[in-house]
């Protein structure tokens, strides 16, 4: 005999807290390519942590990290018309510029440091 594999609650609902969140960002990007700076500061109050986070595990100093969220929340609201629901998630747009913009300040700073020693 088969044994039935244990259904789990917990799994499940934050499958469903996930998408809600995914739907939300959604409309709040759509907002955002309009205009409102509200939905700018929803999804700022939603992610933000967790970007300074993934900006930090790449940059290895908070303040630079900052510095990217920053300058990434500055890209998202300017290009936000440009998600496309179709080609990716939301949440997955929104880390691919925070990531992008921390991997920009990394290699400028490795320059730095090159020429630094050359000098």
């Amino acid at each position: 005999m088969s044994e039935i594999p244990a259904f789990d609650i917990k799994a499940s609902a934050d499958a469903g807290f996930d998408q809600a969140r995914e739907a939300q960002l959604a409309a709040a990007l759509v907002r955002c390519a309009a205009g409102d700076r509200a939905a700018l500061q929803m999804i700022y109050a939603s992610e933000a942590a967790k970007m300074i986070g993934v900006a930090r595990r790449i940059l290895f100093r908070s303040d630079l990290a900052e510095e990217a969220v920053h300058d990434a929340f500055v890209r998202i609201w300017r290009s936000a018309a440009s998600f496309d629901p179709h080609r990716g998630s939301a949440r997955g747009w929104l880390y691919a510029v925070v990531r992008n913009r921390a991997l920009s300040i990394h290699r400028n700073e490795h320059r730095y440091d090159a020429s630094d020693e050359s000098a």
